[in-house]
């Protein structure tokens, strides 16, 4: 199994402006310390996209969320993360905020047996010959409750023959922004490391290298 950073955002989802996030603004507030950032603007659904990408990690303002997305996923960028999630949440904490999302793939080449059980349930093979491609995808998701937090993981496979993806979601509503900054003490890499221990414990697949 492998961890892949591009699905490894911290979401914050609130009433962010997006006139705010100049370059010199997520400079000193975002990417503190950093020399230099790229800056990019797009549309995505009709909607405007800003992304800014340096120190090790990408920053993106969409709508009614802000996201960080690590280069990689050592404790030191994870935390690097958190530190400059904080620092937004400090320095704009009259803004309105809703949720904080903690977010982690992987892609597991090699499935367990239980997730090999898991992805072929009995109507797997009548709803295939019902298909006119050559195979029918299947995505699975448990929900639970733990703490404050709501925890979830969606697996899905497009074909018998490629990678099981599995991302974790650890989702907690926060209406202030001491709450969110409570929210994410030490959560960043703590929810990593849980993400792996549910994998493990409850999936039986373990990382091939944890880089950390």
């Amino acid at each position: 199994m492998r961890i892949d950073a591009n699905r490894c955002p911290l979401v914050l989802t609130g009433s962010w402006s997006q006139a705010i996030f100049s370059i010199p603004f997520v400079l000193e507030n975002v990417f503190e310390g950093a020399e230099e950032i790229k800056a990019e603007m797009g549309l995505a659904d009709g909607n405007l996209v800003l992304r800014f990408q340096g120190g090790g990690m990408t920053f993106i303002v969409q709508g009614d969320r802000v996201s960080w997305i690590p280069a990689e996923t050592s404790n030191p960028t994870l935390s690097r993360v958190e530190e400059s999630a904080n620092r937004l949440v400090n320095r704009l904490s009259i803004t309105p905020l809703s949720g904080r999302g903690l977010n982690y793939g992987f892609n597991v080449e090699n499935p367990s047996t239980i997730i090999g059980q898991l992805l072929d349930p009995p109507d797997l093979t009548k709803l295939q010959g019902l298909a006119t491609s050559d195979s029918v995808g299947l995505t699975l998701k448990r929900t639970w409750q733990a703490g404050d937090d709501v925890v979830s993981v969606t697996m899905s496979r497009q074909r018998e023959d490629t990678a099981v993806a599995i991302d974790l979601n650890f989702h907690r509503n926060v209406n202030t922004a001491q709450a969110t900054a409570d929210s994410l003490k030490g959560a960043v890499v703590s929810c990593r490391d849980r993400a792996l221990e549910i994998l493990d414990k409850v999936y039986d697949v373990r990382l091939e290298e944890v880089k950390r």
